[in-house]
């Protein structure tokens, strides 16, 4: 997907604004609160948002971003909107949407107009392939929100299906756009668990393949460590069976210098 404009009437601090985006790297900036972050949440939120608005769930989304009361002015603005133009392998589309007292949702395809919110939505979740939370954590974060997401996505003490959906999509990204093919990966990844299996572990008994004495060859790391714990058992084994052996050869000396001195 592509994103060809973003636009807005009105939506926080921002106002009557169209920004056009070419193919490529698009780089904005400005001065500290020039709307830079609010541009960023208003393709989160143009996407992502639901157009009903509830009071109590939602009451951070009409705080931040319904426009606040300018001074010197009566007048309380009672929505806030966003518009996205993008194009997909399908074709080109516009997402538009409305917040307040009349919530409005219209997603232009190229096989027409679609009015109502939830088939909107639908056609939505299969163009941008991955959910709401690989675009918040990492890809619209905004500034302000950077330390969090980073800490989100880098705690493994923290699993979460997000943060697997952005592992995969970050492989497959890397995979793909360094000109190796995911079926190289798993070739790869196959070989790797091949050296490390060898070809004779019975993974289903975790043991070695029957057979009358030790292989030979194609062992694997696996089998490798399993002969060396053996040997490593059979020295144990051994060393215990000479201490015994000492212990009794000592206790019969002892026994015998006792009956030389009587």
């Amino acid at each position: 997907m592509k994103i060809k404009s973003i636009s807005c009437t009105q939506f926080a601090g921002i106002r009557d604004k169209s920004i056009s985006l070419c193919d490529g790297i698009n780089v904005i900036y400005g001065k500290n609160e020039s709307g830079k972050s609010t541009l960023a949440e208003l393709i989160s939120r143009t996407l992502f948002q639901n157009i009903k608005i509830d009071k109590r769930s939602d009451k951070e989304f009409s705080d931040l971003y319904f426009p606040a009361v300018k001074k010197g002015s009566n007048i309380v603005s009672d929505f806030a909107d966003g518009k996205i133009s993008f194009t997909t392998e399908s074709g080109d589309y516009t997402l538009t949407k409305e917040w307040g007292a009349d919530p409005r949702c219209m997603l232009s395809t190229p096989d027409g107009v679609i009015r109502d919110a939830d088939t909107a939505e639908q056609i939505l979740r299969e163009l941008l392939v991955y959910t709401e939370g690989v675009y918040t954590n990492l890809l619209l974060t905004s500034q302000k929100n950077t330390d969090a997401s980073l800490k989100t996505l880098l705690d493994a003490a923290q699993g979460n299906a997000d943060k697997r959906e952005l592992s995969d999509a970050v492989t497959v990204a890397f995979a793909e756009s360094d000109g190796i093919s995911v079926d190289t990966i798993g070739s790869a990844i196959d070989r790797r668990i091949n050296e490390i299996a060898g070809a004779h572990w019975d993974s289903e008994r975790n043991m070695p393949q029957r057979k009358a004495g030790r292989w030979a060859s194609g062992l694997g790391s696996i089998l490798k460590a399993y002969y060396e714990l053996e040997d490593a058992k059979a020295v144990i084994q051994e060393t215990e069976r000479l201490e015994a052996e000492a212990d009794r050869s000592a206790a019969q000396y002892s026994e015998k210098s006792q009956e030389a001195l009587l």
